[in-house]
């Protein structure tokens, strides 16, 4: 592959780069991102997210790519599950930004200030109108709403079960979403 001069990457060039098993790949402003893949609570958690949305006929996908900048340099980010606009094609593994109405991060260890502030400034700048933020550990969530630029947070009651208001209304059952009791 050959690299730019000022060796940041563009997206035809990632686009070549193979995949390394294990590992998760990002692209931030032209500089390949890895990290390892999420845990099973991580994942338990996003397939049980991807059940309750699933219910209200909504299709959450699970670490597609998404273009936040595809001028060089390039950035692509993996969200863990977005919900894309009806209108997003439906065959693709990647959507550009304007293709997305909802992202969802699930905090684990190491994500935190990724998910809690690059993410939220890429996914704003991007004009992605919902970022969920779900953290497990602290059984909490952030739903942000993007306006005028940036995110504002939703009004949302945290203890035993959340309603997420939108884009959809959707009530998480915090036992059932971490998979301690009942149904999943």
């Amino acid at each position: 592959m050959d690299l730019t001069s000022d060796g940041l990457l563009a997206l035809d060039e990632w686009n070549a780069l193979d995949p390394i098993e294990g590992r998760r790949l990002e692209l931030v402003d032209g500089v390949v991102i890895v990290s390892p893949r999420p845990k099973i609570l991580h994942a338990a958690v996003a397939g049980r997210l991807m059940q309750l949305f699933g219910a209200e006929s909504l299709l959450l996908l699970p670490e597609p790519e998404v273009v936040i900048a595809g001028e060089r340099p390039s950035t692509v980010r993996v969200p863990d599950l977005v919900l894309p606009r009806e209108t997003a094609p439906a065959d693709d593994a990647r959507f550009d930004a304007s293709e997305v109405l909802l992202v969802i991060e699930i905090v684990s260890a190491g994500s935190r200030r990724t998910d809690y502030i690059a993410k939220r400034y890429d996914y704003a700048h991007a004009g992605i109108p919902y970022y969920w933020i779900v953290d497990p550990d602290d059984r909490d969530v952030l739903c942000l709403e993007l306006a005028d630029g940036t995110y504002r947070e939703l009004p949302v009651t945290v203890d035993d079960t959340v309603v997420l208001p939108r884009p959809v209304p959707i009530t998480v059952d915090w036992d059932q979403l971490l998979g301690r009791g009942g149904p999943s």
